[in-house]
């Protein structure tokens, strides 16, 4: 026979269970889904090892591109970052691509995609022509 006391800690228990199981889908479920980006923002994902994303640093360099642009560059590194991977990936998505074939260099600006070093020169090229 279970004592009443010992039912209150057992109901104890599985409160304690139900709540933090709410806690961390919630988390889960919030991690899941990107943050809402501004337009007046570029997302800019790259890797550190990459040899393309080192040739649009150099370009971004010469070009002083962070102070020229008219809107923030947001800059997010993938290679060593799940967040910010499972971000990438999420954009392209809304661009149709299939994430089986994503790279860095990589630009989400307005609902559009840029992939590749010279698509990612060119639209940062086309963002001081404004």
């Amino acid at each position: 026979m279970v004592t009443k006391k010992a039912k209150n800690a057992i109901i104890t228990f599985i409160v304690i269970i139900a709540i933090m199981l709410s806690v961390l889908l919630f988390i889960y479920t919030k991690s899941q889904t990107p943050p809402i980006l501004n337009n007046s923002q570029i997302l800019y994902f790259y890797g550190d090892t990459c040899p393309n994303c080192k040739e649009v640093e150099k370009f971004m360099q010469e070009n002083n591109i962070t102070e020229r642009l008219s809107i923030p560059l947001i800059e997010k590194e993938v290679y060593n970052n799940q967040d910010n991977q499972k971000e990438l990936i999420s954009y392209a998505e809304k661009c149709g691509l299939n994430k089986n074939y994503l790279g860095v260099p990589f630009i989400y600006h307005n609902n559009k995609c840029y992939m590749g070093r010279d698509d990612v020169i060119d639209f940062l090229n086309s963002q001081l022509n404004l």
